[in-house]
């Protein structure tokens, strides 16, 4: 592969072409035997003729995709990672890769498999960019099953390495603005309105990695990236979760819970202005009671900022893009 990178990837790519045209005519070759030994003179409509050839067709097509999946899993083990990333690549360019929603179960154990046993960052990162491709393809149907992808987005946020962290942040920033029709169909290129059950389900089960990823995450950048994300999942998230967050707004948001203010504090007091503004608009007053008397301090401290303070012109500055 390393003296050849071309020319294996295009051999690796015409083998697994082999390998589905082959399981597509084993399997349909299989339904066919089948149908023979059926009474076909007791079906007389010929629409139920036709319906239930295209669904035996999506069936063997689906057959096939899951195949290939278990042979790029083959790869893995064996470790082939070029030759199994490759073969992931092929798939998602088939005509019909839609249909990937029929084998996410044997998808995405490829994918965990990949994230954590592959022996070389960029190898591992390519978990991400399938992640991506399967949420612009799954996110606006009905029937997605959310437990194989939120233990995949459990195992990216969770991740020693932080490429891997924000690569799942910027995927579940993504999929949390396909919810809006406007920003979805940009996101996704698709003009269908993604599915509120599947959304809401993910930001679920990510909320309270998220929000520790926000408040305590070694690195700056991904804690900034969790903030922005927890912003979108605010009209998503259950009230519980909102209420938690309130109630430890002090802990929680550390740039809400100081008496002073220098000039390194901006960003971090204007990400945690803008996630608690949004989340009292989605609140009761109830709610919006528990916040902890330091952050009312520390607000009415904000607000004393004079005009011209370099604090204060950043904020407003801020406020007004």
């Amino acid at each position: 592969w390393k003296l050849h990178p071309d020319l294996s990837s295009k051999i690796t790519k015409s083998a697994a072409c082999c390998v589905m045209t082959w399981s597509l005519l084993n399997k349909g070759f299989s339904v066919l035997s089948n149908s023979m030994q059926t009474n076909v003179q007791q079906i007389s409509d010929l629409s139920q003729i036709f319906k239930q050839g295209r669904g035996q067709t999506i069936e063997i097509y689906r057959a096939a995709l899951d195949t290939v999946c278990q042979v790029v899993l083959t790869f893995q083990k064996s470790n082939c990672w070029q030759v199994g990333s490759c073969t992931i690549d092929f798939l998602f360019t088939q005509p019909l890769a839609s249909e990937v929603l029929a084998i996410i179960p044997s998808l995405f154990t490829v994918l965990q498999f990949q994230c954590i046993h592959a022996p070389r960052v960029t190898w591992r990162q390519c978990t991400a960019k399938w992640l991506s491709q399967v949420i612009s393809t799954i996110a606006v149907d009905s029937d997605v099953p959310t437990d194989p992808i939120s233990e995949i987005f459990k195992i990216l946020l969770e991740h020693k390495e932080p490429e891997q962290r924000m690569a799942a942040l910027q995927q579940l920033d993504r999929l949390a603005k396909l919810d809006d029709p406007l920003r979805g169909s940009i996101y996704s290129g698709r003009e269908n309105i993604a599915n509120k059950e599947f959304i809401c389900a993910i930001v679920t089960s990510t909320w309270d990695t998220v929000s520790s990823m926000a408040a305590w995450d070694l690195c700056a950048s991904i804690r900034r990236q969790a903030v922005e994300v927890l912003i979108d999942f605010v009209p998503l998230a259950q009230s519980e979760y909102m209420q938690r967050l309130l109630s430890s707004a002090d802990a929680f948001l550390p740039g809400l819970a100081k008496v002073s203010y220098t000039m390194s504090d901006t960003a971090v007091i204007r990400m945690s202005l803008a996630l608690l503004s949004r989340v009292c608009l989605y609140s009761t007053m109830e709610d919006i009671n528990m916040i902890p008397s330091r952050v009312w301090s520390s607000l009415e401290a904000l607000s004393k900022q004079k005009p011209g303070d370099f604090l204060s012109l950043s904020l407003s500055i801020n406020f007004e893009e």
